[in-house]
């Protein structure tokens, strides 16, 4: 009797509490990867190429800037993580983004508004209107790139802007999203799976005629969640579930093929 043998790439069945199959595509173009689903550690780079992220507690009013593991609390039954009053930040530093094509990549954020609102007695300047997805140095401000969800709705990207500039509209605050980012060196594209959009601005069309530089005042590395000492403008809680970075641009059918990952990984979520 034939028998057929059928393989499954960057399967692992090893038992070794990581997803039996890796919730990533290309993996060799990865810089960073995290999968938020319950594990011990589940704040680990599952691709193993960066750091653990590191938990700090930030509270403005109290003075209070600290390694802090208890902000993280479950979302979601455990599939993913919420971070509450605080922030991860990554061991990959706030990068010069320059815009001749030398440096290309894309961003995956799996996330969106906890619902959770934050304590009014907390709030520090400015009262919470952004949930900050991933951050490359905007400082809370018009610099660099950060990725969000504000509370008037839209979700995306705010390119060396105050506001999303590349993004779409929600159906409702609390959806959680599947978008990625990307850039070539001349156009922002944000991909919504959730939301069926595709919006692209080129750097002409949003004004950008030099690199853009960080602003690393507040942290001199990538950062998820509140992490400004200056104001609480971007305390909004989060639940994340995956994030990652590839050191280039993928292609619709690699989008796609994430999509698809990343429902798997998360069925329970109406992504």
């Amino acid at each position: 009797m034939a028998m057929s043998v059928f393989t499954l790439p960057h399967a692992d069945f090893t038992g070794q509490g990581l997803p039996t199959l890796f919730p990533f595509v290309e993996r060799a173009d990865l810089e960073f990867s995290y999968d938020f689903r319950a594990r011990a550690d589940r704040l680990e780079c599952i691709d193993g190429d960066r750091a653990a992220l590191v938990p700090y507690r930030n509270d403005i009013v109290a003075g209070v800037y600290e390694v802090d593991p208890s902000i993280i609390l479950p979302a979601s039954s455990g599939d993913g993580i919420r971070i509450e009053l605080g922030c991860l930040l990554t061991d990959y530093e706030c990068p010069t983004i320059p815009i001749d094509g030398s440096m290309q990549f894309s961003v995956l954020v799996v996330g969106g508004f906890s619902g959770v609102e934050f304590p009014a007695d907390k709030i520090s300047g400015s009262t919470p209107s952004n949930v900050n997805f991933l951050d490359f140095g905007s400082g809370g401000g018009p610099n660099s790139v950060i990725l969000n969800d504000h509370s008037n709705g839209d979700v995306g990207a705010r390119i060396d802007a105050a506001a999303i500039n590349v993004g779409s509209e929600k159906s409702s605050l609390a959806q959680k999203v599947f978008m990625i980012l990307t850039f070539d060196g001349s156009n922002w594209t944000v991909h919504n799976k959730t939301l069926g959009t595709i919006v692209t601005r080129s750097n002409a069309e949003l004004g950008i005629t030099e690199a853009l530089e960080p602003l690393t005042t507040q942290s001199t590395t990538l950062a998820i969640g509140h992490y400004s000492a200056a104001n609480t403008s971007q305390a909004k809680f989060p639940d994340m579930y995956q994030l990652a970075m590839w050191r280039r641009v993928l292609n619709d059918s690699e989008i796609t093929a994430q999509y698809v990952l990343s429902k798997a990984a998360q069925p329970n979520l109406d992504l």
